[in-house]
């Protein structure tokens, strides 16, 4: 770089064009710019006197001044000692040694300190626990200052450690609920479908038996079996037990599911009345079954369509573990 009063040039690190500027106005965090020639991108940086070590002495102007600066002590322009200077450089090489002097920073501070990594270890219960320890290795009579200086840092990299692993442990968790949920839904599904099934068997059976009787004069009591009031109930009962515990507070992405759900059990509580207490008369038996199973299958339809994507991926796994919902 040469004085031209308030000016200095510098040299493009990338094709060694003259750039010319006023030095005065280069701001202490430097000057980001582009060369004319080349058109790269430039940075104008500031450094200590320190630091002409560590390149060559061409291409540096000085601070004060804007003259150019020799391999001498201060600058032969305006005299100053040890004169801070100006120089172009490429923005990615300077990013490349800020990350350099970062990691030497942090080798420094951790030197004397061996600590590891958190991990999940099991538990008594079955869950997985957060775990992680932390010792400091002495080195000599500087160990426990070293240490000293060093353990706010080493606190603060353990506390985001355990955060980012705590958030992981937490989505885990999140996710491993919501499969739970899933296939509990399916469950409750599988129960429905079994019952809804169970009842129109029963149903029919019934109707079939009144309708016998009537045509030979026999009398009839539409009453289901023993047997078969004790599936009926059993069944019913598991489906409630589940829909009202087990998938009472849903994941708010399946609370829609959730109300399909609920819907499609009261229309089949109705086919379980029916099955359970028929009516007095055949025709009344016959005209409430089509209107239920008719209700049972609208409903059904309508559970399927506000099914997630994910649920409607473990729906086909379901058919192939459950039976009963292969025509679902």
């Amino acid at each position: 770089m040469h004085d031209k009063g308030t000016a200095m040039t510098c040299l493009c690190p990338k094709c060694g064009a003259s750039i010319e500027m006023d030095h005065t106005g280069i701001p202490s965090e430097g000057l980001k710019t582009a060369c004319p020639v080349c058109k790269a991108r430039l940075q104008i940086v500031r450094e200590s006197f320190a630091r002409m070590a560590y390149g060559s002495s061409s291409g540096k102007s000085c601070a004060s001044c804007g003259g150019q600066l020799g391999t001498g002590l201060n600058c032969t322009v305006c005299g100053v000692l040890y004169p801070d200077f100006f120089m172009a450089a490429d923005p990615a090489v300077i990013k490349r040694h800020a990350r350099e002097l970062k990691r030497q920073q942090m080798l420094a501070v951790f030197k004397d300190v061996e600590f590891s990594l958190p991990s999940f270890k099991g538990s008594g219960a079955g869950k997985p626990k957060l775990a992680y320890s932390a010792k400091a290795v002495v080195k000599g009579s500087r160990a426990a200052s070293g240490m000293s200086r060093s353990l706010p840092a080493l606190i603060g990299v353990i506390v985001l450690i355990v955060a980012v692993f705590g958030g992981g442990y937490v989505m885990y968790t999140k996710n491993k609920a919501e499969k739970m949920y899933v296939e509990t839904y399916f469950k409750a599904l599988y129960g429905i479908k079994t019952g809804n099934d169970l009842s129109t068997k029963v149903i029919s059976r019934i109707a079939t038996e009144w309708k016998s009787a009537q045509d030979s004069g026999r009398s009839f009591a539409p009453f289901p079996s023993a047997e078969d009031l004790t599936k009926l109930n059993k069944v019913k009962s598991e489906v409630e037990k589940i829909i009202a515990k087990q998938l009472a507070d849903p994941p708010d992405k399946f609370a829609a599911s959730r109300e399909g759900l609920v819907k499609l059990n009261g229309q089949y509580g109705r086919l379980h009345a029916l099955a359970s207490t028929p009516p007095n008369s055949l025709p009344e038996l016959n005209d409430a079954f089509g209107k239920a199973s008719a209700s049972f299958a609208e409903s059904a339809k309508s559970l399927k369509s506000t099914l997630p994507e994910v649920m409607t991926a473990e729906l086909e796994n379901a058919k192939k573990k459950y039976k009963n919902l292969r025509e679902f």
